[in-house]
């Protein structure tokens, strides 16, 4: 090996152990959706384990497509922590990323190699900080097929063979980089080609491309768009220009400038020497799609029906493809070439610890968050996640921050389901083609309102005590048919309310609030007799001094049973829920049997308007009495006197 080789690739050592470093700065760098992807191989490794819980609750599917990070994570799972193999499975794509950026340069030009070490800025995308693991890793995999496609052009039918295969490797890992990967390498063929035969040259890319198309469609197909949160084209042009350097290079601001900057100059040199007939036809191929992907990310929508993050995931594509056609100085000494390589190696670590610095702010950051991952915790059923900050500390502008448009608090809670168990309610599921999982069972709880959290992650939710009490009660009704609630980004006096509703802490760390609901022995008592004549019906809710809609939230409807036992010359009728602390019940009689409350039914002689009683129940005073109506005629509701 030359002198020139070796001392590259100890460059390249340097950077990566940089990078490792980087990586391995703290236990657990916080990403926005990684909990998901974390939680989902976790399940799939354990699902048959003995006592397991799971297939009560989850159905495997089968999955053919986003699996790119489960097939590094998940065997590593099996075999080491869940915190360690993901340190290992990040490591691995991380190097596996810079050096492939390394093949794609060195494939462009084997004599740049001091270029060559430019991935190594790149190499931890903003598609990794939001979570998008399967992106990256599926980015990762087009490398080295763009690596090979400029290399050994598929002329031939065998590369041909290869590049098909490579293409529905990726698109199994996920499908939407073999899109961008399949036309990066239509390109080069076509222009490869003589102009007489480049229409057939896209009739050999197409079948060469077809498998991973056939994949595409059928996730498409697959796809429940209407169950997505995303329903709309959001396009947030206006914004764009304060954060689109993040989504090349996210952290410090002027570090994501300057890459941005060198990847420009790459590709304006190119096309420059393209004009002066000294740029090579596949140098001007590249030049061309990376300005193309340059305008998608300019201005493609940032959300799409079914599909959020669109124009930032241009980005990779774009900054790989400009960074690669980046000429740096050509020198004739040795020592000056060495000099260049020092150089890049030097900036390659420089910006490795401040991506180090980045980790551990974002860490520290979310440490509330996290400081329950090793308290001696046991869950078993539903937990539902109330997160009310979800930004770990960063600014509550999205386009602000490090890393624009993260929440990396928003799926936090699904970790302490990796380590204590239980079931999550909120993830990413029941699509065949690119989920692993499905929620089943009549167990499962209907999804609470989002509104009431939407108000508890806006400004509103600090600045007016009386709607931040009226929320809480709201989140505090929505936990109620689960096992216990995880509370993100509270306040110490937030979670009196909780108690008060019938929640037992299980943990408390300043912002963090994790507890079980035990709910009170609540029961209404009638009347001897009450139960005589029309079909008596009761309804009820938490009470709060404030409302979030026209009419009070109703918890619980149920019929009472004509055959439920008289004790003591009264009626005990149990709440449906548990419901503890102040709260409103609806008693009446059904007088034309339309099974809701309607005009010309009794209700409670003491109730207040609208034919509510109040009460504030408790362990020890869990009883709502209701005096029954006179049984004369129909007294309207509404008009009994409290």
């Amino acid at each position: 090996m030359k002198r020139e080789s070796i001392e590259w690739l100890i460059c390249m050592l340097v950077a990566s152990a940089g990078l490792v470093h980087c990586l391995w700065v703290v236990p657990y760098i916080p990403t926005m959706d990684g909990p998901q992807h974390v939680l989902s191989a976790h399940i799939d490794n354990h699902y048959s384990d003995p006592a397991s819980v799971y297939p009560e609750l989850y159905r495997l599917l089968p999955q053919y497509a986003g699996k790119g990070f489960a097939l590094i994570f998940g065997p590593l799972e099996v075999v080491l922590p869940w915190r360690v193999a993901l340190r290992v499975t990040h490591a691995l794509v991380g190097l596996g990323f810079a050096w492939g950026f390394a093949l794609v340069a060195l494939s462009v030009d084997r004599h740049r190699r001091a270029g060559a070490m430019l991935g190594f800025l790149i190499a931890l995308p903003w598609s990794f900080y939001m979570g998008f693991f399967q992106f990256v890793v599926g980015t990762t995999v087009g490398l080295y097929t763009l690596a090979f496609v400029l290399r050994r052009p598929p002329t031939t039918t065998p590369r041909r063979l290869v590049v098909a295969v490579l293409l529905l490797v990726q698109g199994v890992c996920h499908v939407f980089t073999a899109i961008l990967t399949g036309v990066i390498v239509l390109v080069l063929a076509v222009v490869a080609a003589p102009k007489g035969q480049r229409l057939r040259e896209v009739g050999r890319m197409g079948l060469v491309g077809m498998p991973a198309a056939a994949l595409m469609g059928l996730t498409l197909l697959d796809r429940r768009i209407t169950f997505s949160q995303q329903q709309t084209f959001d396009w947030a042009l206006g914004e764009r220009i304060r954060e689109i350097s993040r989504w090349f290079v996210p952290g410090p601001g002027g570090r994501a400038w300057l890459v941005l900057a060198l990847a420009v100059v790459g590709i304006g040199a190119t096309l420059s020497r393209a004009r002066r007939k000294q740029a090579t036809v596949p140098e001007q191929a590249l030049a061309w799609l990376a300005l193309a992907f340059l305008v998608l990310t300019l201005c493609a929508p940032l959300h799409m029906p079914g599909w959020q993050c669109l124009a930032p995931r241009f980005t990779t594509v774009a900054i790989v493809l400009g960074l690669a056609l980046v000429r740096l100085p050509d020198v004739s000494s040795p020592r000056a070439a060495r000099a260049i390589l020092a150089i890049v190696t030097v900036c390659c670590v420089g910006s490795e610890l401040l991506s180090a610095d980045l980790h551990r702010d974002l860490a520290n950051g979310c440490a509330e968050t996290l400081a329950g991952l090793d308290a001696p915790l046991h869950f078993e059923g539903l937990r539902l996640p109330i997160v009310i900050e979800p930004t770990c500390g960063l600014p509550r502008d999205p386009v602000e921050g490090p890393v624009p448009r993260a929440s990396l608090a928003q799926n936090s809670p699904l970790l302490y389901l990796v380590d204590h168990g239980g079931i999550g309610t909120k993830m990413f599921n029941g699509t065949p083609s690119i989920h692993r999982i499905e929620l089943i069972g009549a167990r499962r709880p209907p999804l609470p309102d989002p509104r009431p959290v939407t108000i508890a992650q806006s400004r509103f939710f600090d600045s007016d005590p009386k709607l931040r009490a009226t929320v809480l009660t709201e989140l505090a009704a929505d936990g109620m048919p689960f096992e216990g609630i995880h509370v993100v980004g509270g306040r110490p006096d937030d979670y009196a309310v909780f108690n008060a509703r019938g929640y037992v802490t299980e943990l408390q760390r300043s912002s963090l609030f994790i507890a079980r609901f035990e709910g009170c022995p609540a029961e209404l008592v009638l009347a001897q007799g009450s139960l005589d004549r029309e079909a008596v019906h009761y309804e009820y809710g938490l009470f709060s001094r404030a409302q979030l809609s026209a009419e009070p939230r109703v918890l619980a409807r149920r019929i009472v049973p004509r055959d439920t036992p008289v004790v003591d010359r009264q009626i005990h009728v149990p709440l449906a829920g548990r419901p503890c602390g102040e709260i409103w019940v609806r008693v009446y009689w059904d007088a034309d049997a339309s099974s809701t409350f309607s005009a010309g039914d009794r209700t409670c002689e003491n109730a207040h308007g609208q034919g509510r009683l109040r009460a504030d129940v408790s362990r020890d005073r869990p009883t709502v009495t209701c005096e029954s109506p006179v049984v004369t005629a129909p007294v309207p509701h509404g008009t009994q006197a409290p």
